[in-house]
């Protein structure tokens, strides 16, 4: 992204609606080098509250759609549950507060024996899984 850059900026310059350089929309700005776009920035994301593994993104948005509604098809939940064995590890360390959570949730509102069945083998898959990756300390982090 680049923008241009500003060599002075007016009091109350920010509550103007338009704000287009070099078109005097704003009075009192002088822009450098005719409001050429001189300040380039260029962002790299680390980190994100939402989760890029297709999986788990599909496992949060229907436990999300059965919270929102009362009725849930049990066969779509199995198979959201099912999905998670695919995940890789480092995605469950990412997001296991959020996703041990949500199974616990899952869990406790016991919808259906097959369902709890799938749960329970799920939650004791992702433990089994973090702690062969030696990331046991999430888990007591979580515990």
């Amino acid at each position: 992204m680049s923008i241009p850059v500003a060599s002075n900026l007016p009091p109350g310059y920010l509550s103007y609606k338009i704000m287009e350089p070099g078109r005097g929309s704003v009075p009192d700005i002088k822009w450098v080098d005719g409001a050429k776009q001189i300040f380039k920035v260029k962002v790299h994301v680390r980190s994100t509250v939402y989760t890029t593994d297709q999986h788990l993104h599909n496992f949060f948005f229907h436990c999300q759609k059965l919270e929102n509604s009362d009725s849930g098809a049990d066969s779509e939940i199995v198979n959201k549950l099912k999905s998670l064995h695919a995940i890789d590890c480092s995605v469950y360390v990412k997001f296991l507060p959020t996703l041990l959570n949500q199974l616990f949730n899952l869990l406790s509102k016991s919808l259906g024996e097959d369902i709890s069945f799938n749960t329970v083998k799920v939650l004791i898959h992702i433990v089994s899984e973090v702690h062969d990756a030696d990331k046991s300390d999430a888990l007591k982090n979580y515990v």
